[in-house]
């Protein structure tokens, strides 16, 4: 007999996510860059929407067109890919991204967009 597949486990994040749907680019080493698209995001990390299934461990730079009032660049953060899941609701693969790196200026846009 098997167990259910039922989790007690609390829930590890924290902090504010935001279901949303933008333009991304992930640039691995060595590949050319991916367009992909977010669906959720928090100030540790991204789940993104990819056609290309990314090896979890692998490291990344994640570039996120987050809108704005004014023109801004984009945001760009180096990552790890924590997750790689075949999602027939995303129409490929859910990757999970786990921010590694974040500046000051990146880390308070971010934390104004998530506030906004």
């Amino acid at each position: 007999m098997t167990a259910p597949l039922t989790t007690s486990e609390p829930e590890r994040r924290s902090g504010i996510r935001k279901l949303v749907r933008l333009s991304a680019t992930l640039e691995m080493e060595g590949a050319a860059p991916l367009a992909a698209r977010t669906v959720e995001i928090s100030q540790g990390g991204v789940a993104l929407s990819s056609p290309l299934n990314l090896k979890p461990g692998g490291r990344c730079l994640i570039r996120i067109a987050l809108p704005a009032k004014t023109p801004q660049p984009l945001l760009a953060v180096r990552a790890a890919v924590v997750y790689s899941v075949l999602s027939q609701r995303e129409g490929g693969f859910r990757v999970g991204v786990q921010f590694q790196a974040l500046g000051q200026a990146e880390e308070a846009r971010l934390q104004a967009f998530l506030k906004a």
